[in-house]
């Protein structure tokens, strides 16, 4: 990104969209039939704010195909309830025992454990329900190519396998090519669900697919290694929890790896693989640059 005004103004846009997609959110959290108890805690890890960066991906790509809006909005929900989910999971004692987020007590500090766990499960859940029910022209077979690939994305080849890498690695540290499979399963591989899902329900080419879905991974590395090196050097306010974590949790990352510098450098070399990723494109919305430009220097 050029200049502060550019980044001004990507960040008022994706406010914007994040806004669109509260009012979404909010319609789809009216669940009738559900305790109180569970629906409040859904409400409060959901609705918390947050960048909304996967969601803003998938609408883009969504648009760039012309999709209905209203489509792209509802699958960007089940994306955001599914970070949710594992935003709370995470934050749990017996993973990486955080007790703030987003500046807000982490749900099992708001609530309690046991309820932190069921509003994680419920989430998951939600989503998936989401993806299942009825859209306005939307072939029920790239419903199922969605939901076949948002569980291998989450699973254990994907979040779930890469969460207990990193848990694996608080006793032993991970070697430079196991840390970069990791960070790609934890985080790499939802971001890039989030691209490729723009892609699916625009019924785009096999090429585009992937083409997207590469800009995703190498996007989500390096926002994951921005990620790690905030964990220690980022502003605590800015960033909304306690910084340190990989290191009091004895978690392998890049910043342990390599150091700040490289960490940059990696994450540079990342941004450049992914615009390169869409090269089969004449042109492309000037978003698709300026996010990675938000990704290189970001603050929270």
């Amino acid at each position: 990104m050029k200049n502060k005004s550019e980044m001004d103004s990507f960040i008022n846009e994706l406010n914007s969209r994040a806004k669109d997609l509260e009012n979404v959110l909010e319609e789809i959290l009216k669940i009738d039939n559900a305790p109180d108890k569970l629906i409040e805690s859904l409400r409060y890890a959901v609705l918390a704010g947050g960048k909304r960066l996967r969601s803003f991906l998938l609408i883009e790509v969504a648009d760039f195909y012309k999709v209905n809006r209203q489509n792209s909005l509802m699958v960007a929900a089940a994306i955001e309830l599914i970070h949710a989910y594992s935003l709370i999971h995470d934050d749990l004692p017996a993973l990486d025992d955080d007790d703030l987020r987003r500046n807000k007590p982490s749900t099992h500090i708001k609530f309690d454990e046991a309820t932190a766990i069921l509003a994680g499960d419920a989430l998951q859940s939600l989503a998936f329900q989401i993806l299942s029910s009825s859209f306005v022209k939307l072939n029920k077979n790239t419903q199922i190519e969605l939901i076949n690939l948002l569980s291998k994305r989450i699973g254990p080849e994907g979040m779930v396998g890469g969460q207990i890498t990193d848990l694996s690695s608080r006793e032993n540290t991970l070697s430079f090519e196991n840390l970069k499979q990791m960070h790609m399963m934890k985080t790499a591989f939802l971001i890039s669900f989030s691209c490729e899902a723009g892609a699916i329900i625009g019924l785009a080419k096999q090429q585009e697919k992937k083409a997207f879905r590469e800009y995703g991974e190498y996007l989500g590395m390096a926002f994951q290694i921005i990620d790690d090196v905030l964990d220690l050097t980022g502003d605590k306010k800015l960033i909304g929890k306690n910084l340190g974590s990989d290191k009091s949790n004895n978690s392998t990352s890049y910043l342990k790896a390599i150091g700040k510098e490289k960490s940059y450098q990696e994450a540079e070399k990342y941004c450049e693989k992914a615009i390169s990723s869409l090269d089969i494109f004449e042109k492309l919305p000037e978003n698709f640059k300026s996010v990675l430009g938000f990704v290189r220097s970001r603050k929270f």
